[in-house]
């Protein structure tokens, strides 16, 4: 039996470019190193043997040297062997210009880095890994030498598993979550390579493939952005023997959350009872919190206040807030309306029209609510 921990895509270094404050920017970044020390304490909780990262530990060759230090310096704090198949960020710079063939990659002796396209044994021959180059433009099959190697009658109780990054020739069809230009054909790698697991990194949500069992991705261990279900773990893999369908657990590791709603706070804010639920939810989140919010609703005049310095408070405190509640509408200034469509008939038709433009959705949501903010700012002084 063997047990490893899968991970993928840390992209360390990631520039951060709608990020402005410089405070937040460190804090992404020592995020992600963050990362690797939950994969370091993984790996002591669940006894594995190894840690395998199938590509893109860090998101170029042009990152700082400061960093590639500090890397160097926690992977060689791990108490098990680390294997590291460059991605196609950081991929494989035959030159000598990449990060892992420069003189700041000073990695301990029990990290190894996948470079090259040959069967690497590990744990004394108790596993042989079979790493796949990761291309930055369409090539071949970067797996296909897996079918010259020795076949499983060769090679005994070893397990077999193969490391690859690369996404699939549907992935556009599902999503563009991957990135590299490795097509990848999972099954036909796992079958002609006779593997037990299939090791798979540039999708960055953690999904097991239909097209067969032993081939899995482990997804982005620290995510970047929203759209990632899934996303923020490791894979915690265990193969039994050889020929065993193996055991894959998913395992939380991300420091930074992605949140697109509260844990139990609608969207909707049409009472002060509603407010105070909603911004107690807000105001629980830890720091390390990236938020994209809308909400909707009416409210009066002194909650509506208290939402808008709450939006900015949030913007100041997480990591990242962007809340639009141009759909929420200050009761105060629908009533102005109300007065103002009561005195000016001419008034009266455009507040309606927009009303009724807002009601049948064919605007996006907020604009109609901006363009009553604007007029009544234009002719509220009408009203005394």
């Amino acid at each position: 039996m063997v047990t490893f921990i899968h991970c993928a895509d840390l992209h360390l270094g990631k520039k951060f470019a709608r990020v402005t404050d410089e405070n937040k920017l460190v804090s992404f970044h020592d995020a992600r190193l963050g990362v690797l020390a939950s994969l370091r304490q993984l790996a002591k909780d669940r006894g594995a043997e190894f840690v395998l990262v199938a590509g893109d530990l860090f998101d170029g060759h042009g990152v700082e040297s400061a960093l590639v230090t500090r890397v160097c310096a926690i992977l060689n704090e791990f108490e098990v062997p680390v294997y590291i198949l460059p991605g196609n960020h950081d991929h494989y710079d035959a030159a000598g210009k990449g990060v892992y063939e420069s003189a700041r990659w000073r990695p301990a002796a029990h990290v190894f880095v996948l470079s090259t396209p040959e069967v690497v044994p590990a744990l004394d021959g108790r596993v042989l890994l079979y790493p796949a180059r990761a291309r930055i433009r369409r090539e071949a099959d970067p797996c296909s030498w897996f079918t010259d190697t020795p076949r499983r009658d060769e090679t005994g109780s070893a397990v077999r598993i193969g490391v690859a990054h690369g996404s699939m020739a549907n992935f556009a069809a599902e999503g563009a979550q991957a990135d590299s230009q490795t097509i990848l054909k999972p099954a036909e790698i796992v079958e002609d390579g006779q593997l037990d697991y299939l090791a798979l990194g540039d999708w960055h949500s953690a999904r097991n493939l239909q097209q067969h069992e032993r081939a899995w991705y482990s997804g982005a261990a620290e995510p970047d952005r929203f759209d990632l279900p899934n996303g923020g773990a490791a894979l915690v893999v265990t193969v039994d023997h050889v020929g065993a369908v193996p055991r894959v657990e998913a395992v939380p590791v991300a420091r930074v959350r992605w949140l697109n709603a509260l844990p139990t706070a609608g969207e909707v804010l049409d009472s002060r009872e509603a407010l105070a639920l909603w911004r107690a939810e807000l105001n629980a989140l830890p720091r390390e919190t990236c938020l994209d919010l809308t909400v909707r609703g009416s409210l009066a005049a002194e909650d509506y206040r208290a939402l808008v310095e709450e939006v900015e408070r949030a913007s100041e405190l997480l990591l990242w807030a962007e809340i639009n509640y141009d759909r929420v509408v200050d009761e105060s200034q629908a009533a102005t309306l109300d007065e103002l469509a009561s005195r000016d008939p001419l008034v009266g038709r455009v507040i309606e029209e927009l009303r009724e433009l807002e009601a049948s959705g064919a605007q996006e949501p907020g604009v109609v609510t901006e363009a009553l903010r604007q007029l009544l700012r234009h002719v509220s002084g009408e009203v005394n």
